[in-house]
């Protein structure tokens, strides 16, 4: 029997030395004997196991049960940010590809610009056709103008040569009396390191031809658009979240 000369309620013991101690003997209860300091005998500690087992199994629960609605709530997380890094990449891969074939397309697959209407061939190439677009006042972003250009399977232009740009501008011109400001700052489609002044889009070489004091070296000037009125013409470059009134397509 598990008679003692000294009884201790011992709460909690490392569970690998109760299950080394563990004793069928004593009906589920264990005994063991350690010296007392203060008396010149041994006593006999008496431990609950029942006990002590059912605190360790809630014990354990509970740390599991936060541990699950840890991992939950950061994988949870990260899975939203994985998800939304991989819409991005898709979403500017996409962007990439369709300005890269509609670019390209001439090379393997000239346009057939004589199948355009007036509208869409303001400027007619014989393998490119250019068309403009101006509001009343600036109201448009470079998204917003990349929207209008898709809506009639157009592309943001990128100018060729002076040719076109001449033409283009004259096309702008046109529209001046239905602008607010006497002028008409149309989206074009080359980008530009505002603190090089170098573009980097489509590549440094494409035809450009920047107007007084042009390129600006604002931190997010990264867009060019085209500055036309009578007396004043050329690209400059702002921020592609600023307002301009119009924008050059190309299809």
């Amino acid at each position: 029997m598990c008679s003692s000369v000294k009884s201790y309620v011992v709460p909690l013991l490392p569970i690998m030395t109760l299950l080394l101690l563990r004793s069928v003997d004593c009906e589920q209860r264990i005994c063991f004997e350690v010296p007392d300091s203060t008396l010149n005998d041994e006593v006999r500690v008496s431990v609950n196991y029942g006990k002590i087992d059912k605190i360790v199994s809630r014990h354990i629960d509970q740390v599991m049960r936060e541990w699950r609605v840890e991992m939950r709530h950061r994988f949870e997380d990260r899975g939203k940010i994985l998800k939304q890094q991989f819409k991005n990449a898709t979403t500017a891969m996409k962007e990439k590809l369709e300005e890269v074939i509609l670019f390209n397309k001439t090379k393997d697959c000239p346009v057939r610009t004589d199948k355009f209407s007036g509208e869409l061939c303001e400027v007619r190439r014989d393998d490119a056709c250019y068309w403009t677009y101006a509001t009343y006042s600036h109201t448009l972003t470079y998204s917003a103008a990349v929207e209008i250009c898709k809506k009639k399977n157009s592309t943001v232009a990128i100018i060729p040569d002076r040719s076109v740009y001449d033409d283009v501008r004259a096309s702008l011109n046109k529209r001046i009396p239905k602008v607010r400001a006497g002028y008409v700052d149309a989206w074009l489609g080359i980008r530009v390191d505002p603190r090089s002044g170098q573009i980097t889009y489509p590549d440094p070489d494409v035809f450009h031809s920047w107007g007084y004091n042009a390129p600006f070296k604002g931190e997010k000037s990264t867009q060019v658009f085209l500055f036309s009125s009578p007396g004043f013409y050329g690209m400059r470059n702002n921020a592609p979240t600023s307002y301009q009134s119009g924008v050059v397509c190309q299809i």
